[in-house]
C-alpha cells in the first residue's frame, strides 16, 4: 500500500493508529507513527528534516500534551509548521492521524525545490 502523494516537488503522507491502545503506551504508538513517516518520506526521497507542514488529527484533545512531548524529541529543529485538532472520530475509530507535506530535496543542487 503507497501512503505517500507526490505532487511536483512535495510529498503528502498520512498515517493513523489504533484506538485500542491504553493511554498509557500513546507515546509510544505516537511515535512510531513519526517512525514509520520517515520511512515513508525517506521512500519518496525526501526526510522530515523537509517536511514544512504536519496536521495531528486528535479524536480527544486529552492527547495532545503526550503528542507534543513525541513530537518535541523526536522531530528536528526547525520543527515544521503545525496545526493540532481534535476530531469527533477518525475513520476506524483511530486515535491519531499525522499527515506530513515535505519538499523533496534535489541532491544534485544540495537544496530543497
Amino acid at each position: 500500500m503507497k501512503l505517500s502523494v507526490l505532487a511536483n516537488s512535495e510529498s503528502s503522507v498520512s498515517l493513523q493508529i489504533p484506538s485500542e491502545i491504553p493511554w498509557v503506551l500513546t507515546i509510544c504508538f505516537q511515535a512510531q507513527v513519526i517512525t514509520n513517516i520517515a520511512a515513508i518520506l525517506e521512500e519518496a526521497g525526501t526526510s522530515w528534516d523537509y517536511v514544512l507542514k504536519t496536521t495531528v488529527f486528535l479524536a480527544t484533545m486529552d492527547d495532545y500534551a503526550a503528542m507534543n512531548e513525541v513530537y518535541a524529541a523526536m522531530l528536528p529543529d526547525p520543527k515544521p509548521a503545525r496545526t493540532a485538532v481534535e476530531v469527533g472520530r477518525l475513520p476506524g475509530n483511530f486515535s491519531v492521524e499525522i499527515e506530513a507535506i515535505a519538499a523533496i530535496p534535489d541532491h544534485e543542487k544540495g537544496k530543497a525545490y
